[in-house]
């Protein structure tokens, strides 16, 4: 017996913990007022946004993803007023008013005092779907619909809670806040006129008078009394100025701000348009024009006896005025009230030997005056139409300056710019003043050149005829030891009219340079040669054309035939341009004992200088070394052939049979003949004879004489 009861305590132990580890509860909870989420959670409470509307309701729902996370019974949960922020007489207040019929009366009024459910949930009995229902149509007229709140449902709080029961018969306790809250802002009407146009009065600053404005709520009705007016018109100081409008709800929701402009204005004032003078350009030369000119009061008081005036302007320009009923060089006007507005149109023609100044028009009236001036604006007619970029055969046309260029140039990439050039004058003026002569373009590069100058480069000059397009192209390669980023291109055009006038364009465009991030360059690898001396050296330079400093490098320079294994360790370059990105590398060469020929030098430079025999090298150039014999490429004179002295190297004793060291017999060198006895005995002899025969013609001679 007690080990059947020691079953039982453990196997209820068992049982409790397993309800105690698996509370009953509702996830994800959420609502909807009319098919749409409402804001808010469990926490803080969900918003019923209400407009006090008393003939709308709102149908409120669970969310979708709202469940028990048990299987529920197929029951219904009531939900009871457990606190509000509106009194429960306020609530029977509303219900009276609003007329609801019994017995749905008595049930609200309850519901308000916690007696009956607020609303139900219902379980299914399957699984933990929920579903909330309206309890006064459940229980009164057994109709299951979402819970039903009346749009003009007295604002507040509201929290209900009650229990859900799953299959197992556990309970649980669930909460949930309703605010219903007005968001509806007031609105805001002006009253009386705006703008408003009030006199300068210099004795009195507070002359103006607000005609004000009214506002009105859904909740709170006329609420004209809130509004907050903020009237800083100063009658005595000429200026505009801004009265603002603002009210806020007992919900605090703010009004749209309403404004009124409010012009302090002397008593004759004009406004005339343009405000500047009505400007033409050079492509307007020898064509006709039309213009609007307007006066408009903005005094305030009427103008009287107005008149256009551009009888000041020579014949050569035809011109005349227009408004709705006059033609001539005047037009005239009895009257222009305060605000209203005046509007002539001038006609004429720019003769193309026009100067820059054509013309007042005068505008008189008996209170105020004015005028305006027809000018020529000294507009360039040459433009930059467009460019085409090239960069190593890939090219891309820019329409406007603001484009830059996509395609990425490099260390020693060619550069190609084609620009379009344009002459804008019509093709009517005469070519004497139109034609655009001495055009040239200029391009300039900034820190691009050697020692980060900068690079400038021109094209030939040329000449362009109204209405007609040239191209010049200019070509340059990025220097080897540039630096990497960004580079603004300018380009200047320039060419003067027939006039006199210098016509100009500049575009400034950009482009990249990227460098690779370890990048060496052998350059500058000057051929060696070598003839009667056989000792040279190879010299090469060394460019850090990455981005990375490199330190430590590995230079070698071979070649087998000529005996050379050179290297060199320990070799740094920076990256600062011009600077410390070079060095100047030079190899001693001997090739004393080699036929000639041309030898090459192979060079290579390693950056890892660990183990730089199995690495791969970073930069690998052959150098030329021409050796040749020595004279063996000037002629020489034939001379007489020496014998030369051959000197064979000593025998080496074999270590088996020594013998007795081999004495070189000495040679006599051979005397040349020339330096014999022989020789110049032989010398001696035929200057005797030649005497002799000498002396004998002489005589011969003589004696023919005496003859």
């Amino acid at each position: 017996m007690k080990n059947l009861t020691k079953v039982l305590f453990l196997f209820i132990m068992i049982v409790a913990f397993a309800i105690t580890a698996n509370a009953l509860s509702l996830t994800n909870v959420g609502f909807t007022a009319d098919n749409v989420t409402m804001s808010g959670n469990t926490a803080n409470g969900f918003v019923l946004s209400t407009n006090n509307n008393a003939t709308q309701e709102h149908l409120i729902q669970f969310a979708s993803n709202t469940v028990a996370d048990q299987n529920l019974t197929s029951s219904y949960f009531g939900l009871y007023v457990i606190s509000s922020s509106v009194s429960n007489i306020t609530l029977n207040a509303y219900y009276d008013a609003r007329g609801v019929p019994e017995p749905f009366l008595t049930y609200l009024k309850n519901a308000a005092d916690g007696i009956n459910p607020f609303a139900y949930i219902k379980g299914n009995g399957i699984d933990g779907n929920v579903t909330l229902i309206d309890a006064a149509k459940h229980d009164i007229i057994a109709t299951d619909v979402p819970m039903t709140i009346p749009d003009d449902y007295p604002l507040g709080n509201y929290t209900v809670s009650g229990n859900i029961t799953n299959t197992t018969f556990d309970n649980a306790t669930v909460t949930f806040k309703l605010i219903v809250a007005d968001t509806v802002v007031p609105v805001i009407t002006l009253l009386g006129s705006n703008p408003v146009t009030v006199l300068l009065n210099l004795t009195n600053s507070t002359a103006y008078t607000d005609a004000g404005a009214n506002a009105t709520d859904n909740y709170n009705g006329n609420i004209t009394a809130n509004i907050v007016t903020v009237n800083p018109v100063n009658t005595s100081v000429l200026g505009t100025y801004t009265v603002t409008y603002n009210v806020k709800d007992s919900s605090n929701n703010s009004a749209t701000q309403v404004t009124r402009t409010v012009n302090v204005v002397s008593e004759y004032d004009v406004l005339i348009t343009p405000t500047t003078a009505l400007k033409f350009n050079f492509s307007n030369k020898g064509e006709y024009f039309t213009k609007t000119i307007s006066i408009q009061n903005t005094g305030g008081l009427t103008l009287t006896n107005l008149a256009f005036n551009g009888a000041g302007i020579g014949s050569a320009y035809k011109f005349n005025l227009t408004d709705s009923d006059q033609n001539g060089s005047i037009v005239n006007l009895t009257s222009l009230a305060p605000g209203a507005v005046w509007t002539v149109t001038a006609k004429g023609l720019i003769p193309e030997n026009a100067d820059e100044y054509l013309g007042t028009v005068l505008f008189t009236s008996d209170q105020k005056s004015g005028s305006i001036n027809f000018e020529i604006v000294e507009t360039s007619m040459l433009i930059i139409k467009t460019i085409k970029f090239v960069v190593d055969d890939t090219s891309q046309t820019l329409n406007t300056e603001d484009e830059d260029v996509s395609e990425r140039a490099n260390p020693e990439s060619d550069i190609e710019m084609t620009i379009n050039i344009e002459n804008l004058y019509p093709s009517r003026i005469d070519s004497d003043i139109s034609e655009i002569t001495d055009i040239t373009a200029t391009l300039t590069i900034p820190e691009f050149a050697e020692d980060n100058d900068d690079f400038e480069l021109e094209a030939d000059t040329f000449d362009l005829k109204a209405g007609n397009t040239d191209s010049e192209t200019l070509t340059f390669t990025v220097p080897l030891r540039v630096k990497e980023g960004t580079f603004d291109a300018t380009i200047d055009i320039e060419g003067d009219d027939g006039d006199g006038f210098t016509h100009t364009d500049s575009w400034t465009i950009t482009f990249t340079v990227d460098k690779k991030t370890h990048e060496i360059r052998i350059t500058n690898m000057i051929p060696l040669e070598l003839e009667c001396s056989r000792d040279g050296t190879v010299d090469f330079s060394l460019v850090n054309t990455g981005t990375n400093s490199e330190n430590d490098m590995i230079i070698t320079a071979q070649n087998s035939a000529l005996g050379l294994d050179y290297k060199k360790d320990k070799v740094d370059l920076g990256t600062n341009s011009w600077d410390d990105d070079l060095q100047e590398i030079s190899v001693p060469v001997n090739a004393e004992d080699v036929k000639a020929e041309t030898y090459k030098v192979n060079v290579k430079v390693y950056l890892d200088n660990n183990d730089y025999l199995n690495s791969d090298y970073s930069a690998v150039g052959d150098i030329n070394v021409v050796v040749k014999d020595c004279g063996s490429e000037t002629p020489t004179m034939p001379t007489i052939p020496t014998i030369p002295v051959v000197i064979s190297p000593p025998v080496q004793p074999t270590p088996t049979t020594p013998t007795e060291p081999i004495i070189p017999v000495e040679q006599t060198p051979e005397i040349p003949f020339t330096e014999t006895s022989e020789y110049i005995a032989l010398l001696v002899l035929a200057n005797l004879t030649g005497l002799g025969i000498f002396g004998a013609i002489m005589a011969k001679f003589i004696l023919l004489l005496r003859l």
